[in-house]
């Protein structure tokens, strides 16, 4: 069978010893996480996985930024509000310190020893070429929640607002 890349990022999580877990709405014509696959993928015709890796990179980041004493948790939600698709991404790592916060799209700036700090600045890059944007909220100690908010392409006139779905 076809494995997504959720897939994968699961298979990093349970290495990690954290928990993914993905909170869908109905109002993508597509089964379980696969809504947010071709959501993503289908943003720009010329680089088709360009919205995966940003995906990819912000749940990667949100894994690696649990401590090792604790049991990791990413929540992956998607919602659709008015015209727009929301993704959020929520950790229960340690959150951004102040003095971080306004680098943390800017290119070479990490803060892993093996890091080359471009993988945020090139997320918020694919982002705007959607006219979209990312952003986030973070608390010390408890965790940081990074948005993706992306227009959507056409609307379903029967889709309730802000309803989820729990995989």
């Amino acid at each position: 069978a076809a494995e997504g890349p959720l897939h994968r990022q699961l298979r990093h999580a349970r290495r990690e010893n954290a928990q993914l877990r993905a909170r869908l709405g109905p109002a993508w014509p597509c089964a379980q996480h696969d809504r947010l696959c071709r959501l993503l993928r289908s943003r720009h015709p010329r680089r088709p996985a360009a919205g995966m890796r940003v995906l990819n990179n912000v749940v990667k980041n949100a894994i690696q930024a649990i401590p090792d004493a604790r049991r990791g948790r990413v929540d992956i939600s998607l919602l659709k509000r008015d015209d727009r698709a929301i993704i959020s991404i929520a950790d229960n790592g340690n959150g951004i310190p102040d003095e971080m916060r306004d680098k943390v799209f800017s290119p070479n700036f990490t803060t892993k020893s093996s890091g080359t700090g471009l993988g945020l600045a090139i997320c918020a890059n694919i982002v705007e070429t959607f006219n979209g944007k990312i952003f986030f909220a973070t608390n010390p100690d408890e965790g940081t929640t990074f948005f993706v908010e992306i227009p959507l392409m056409r609307l379903e006139g029967n889709v309730k607002e802000q309803e989820h779905v729990m995989l």
